[in-house]
């Protein structure tokens, strides 16, 4: 079950469909062995669309995969090394866990520019993401659909 927020009339005339989100080796490596992501709080603290895009800290600096949301659990225990490196001081807090049905590698890495990154959750649509060269584009495909 996909979290359906009271920003869906927004979602839909934006064509929003993806939630970009930053992570680590180690989570990245995490997801791809056991199709998993995790991050403290609960599904209310974060806008879960139908697919995730995974923007990659240094050095690798892109989004490069993504996955298509199968479901959403709460009250699940998460690896403590996992805990630890990425809810930082909410590592006592529940969590949520994602599962997806695959994850999958982006034909053309959406790459950092210009100093600019994905810092925190970014929503777009999965196509922007697959279209994309540079994280700056990727920004300005959006801002060109939310003025329709």
């Amino acid at each position: 079950m996909i979290y359906k927020s009271m920003f869906s009339w927004w979602i839909k005339k934006n064509e929003i469909d993806t939630t970009v989100v930053t992570v680590q080796n180690y989570s990245f490596n995490y997801l791809i062995e056991k199709l998993q992501y995790s991050f403290p709080g609960s599904p209310e603290e974060r806008r879960i669309m139908e697919y995730m895009a995974f923007y990659r800290t240094r050095p690798v600096s892109a989004i490069t995969h993504y996955g298509k949301v199968k479901d959403i659990i709460t009250d699940v225990e998460v690896d403590g090394k996992y805990r630890l490196l990425n809810f930082g001081d909410r590592a006592r807090d529940e969590a949520t866990t994602i599962i997806f049905e695959n994850i999958s590698e982006l034909k053309t890495p959406v790459k950092a520019a210009e100093g600019k990154a994905i810092q925190g959750t970014y929503y777009t649509n999965l196509e922007y993401v697959k279209k994309a060269e540079t994280i700056p584009e990727l920004w300005k495909m959006k801002k060109q659909t939310s003025t329709r």
